[in-house]
């Protein structure tokens, strides 16, 4: 059912049929709720989970779609649970900076070596693609938080280190430009003053 409805979604927006319900949210409720939902996949895993908010209270909205970035937030949370050993972190920051609300997920887990990274949000992608690979997915979580951050005119970035770890960041402007943006056929409405 996952695989799915990630199929789905990512033909939608690839479509430029996907239109964002857009709503002045608190980022730091966003994050905590989040990694309240991933919560128990850690303790399985082992894993310990770190929130590190730092979000001053003026800037703590954002004009986005909510179930949109749980997802993003959810799909780099997993990922950085499925791919970090017994007893280490998984760390969810938040910040704000230059207009911008940020969200940064960092595990010192198995890391990814600089030949497979642009490989990373490429759809149907696995990193370890061998008959019996240790680590489960389908290849589409990545490209589709690649696409759901664009859409909100966001960027996200990667850094990592074999054997060391890896951080995703992802930036997101605090507010959409006041006009309307066509982009694939979809109208973003303006947000409320």
């Amino acid at each position: 059912l996952v695989l799915i409805n990630d199929i789905l979604d990512l033909s939608q927006v690839e479509s430029g049929k996907t239109i964002l319900e857009l709503l002045d949210l608190v980022p730091s409720k966003v994050a905590t709720q989040a990694l309240q939902i991933v919560q128990e996949t850690a303790n399985k895993a082992k894993v310990n989970l770190r929130l590190d908010l730092n979000i001053p209270v003026k800037y703590d909205h954002l004009i986005a779609d909510h179930q949109r970035l749980q997802h993003i937030l959810l799909n780099l949370l997993s990922n950085a649970i499925k791919f970090t050993p017994e007893g280490g972190e998984v760390t969810l920051r938040a910040w704000s900076e230059d207009e911008m609300i940020v969200f940064q997920i960092k595990d010192n887990g198995i890391g990814i070596s600089e030949e497979h990274r642009p490989l990373l949000f490429q759809r149907f992608q696995q990193l370890d693609s061998s008959y019996r690979r240790k680590y489960g997915g389908t290849g589409l979580g990545l490209a589709l938080t690649k696409q759901l951050v664009e859409l909100h005119q966001g960027r996200i970035e990667v850094e990592s280190i074999l054997d060391k770890g890896s951080s995703f960041t992802v930036r997101l402007p605090l507010r959409h430009p006041p006009i309307p943006l066509i982009k694939q056929d979809i109208l973003y409405l303006s947000t409320p003053p």
